[in-house]
């Protein structure tokens, strides 16, 4: 059992398969906007491999890397 927090976009082929069950849909308002985040350890924000990632994928997507830092 777990439970995930992600936009049902993501997880449309597990829902149609009823893999995965949509608790609130018709309680929680949908977001304005599509949020994502990056997560990882505090001990290792500062670590190369962490911030190789985050420089990659913000450069994919066009954010400035030093905002993520801040």
């Amino acid at each position: 059992m777990g439970v995930a927090l992600e936009t049902t976009r993501l997880a449309e082929r597990g829902l149609s398969l009823g893999e995965l069950v949509e608790l609130g849909a018709e309680v929680f308002e949908p977001l304005a906007r599509e949020m994502h985040f990056l997560s990882y350890r505090v001990n290792e924000r500062n670590t190369e491999k962490v911030k190789c990632f985050c420089d990659w994928l913000c450069a994919k997507v066009g954010l400035d890397a030093e905002r993520v830092y801040e």
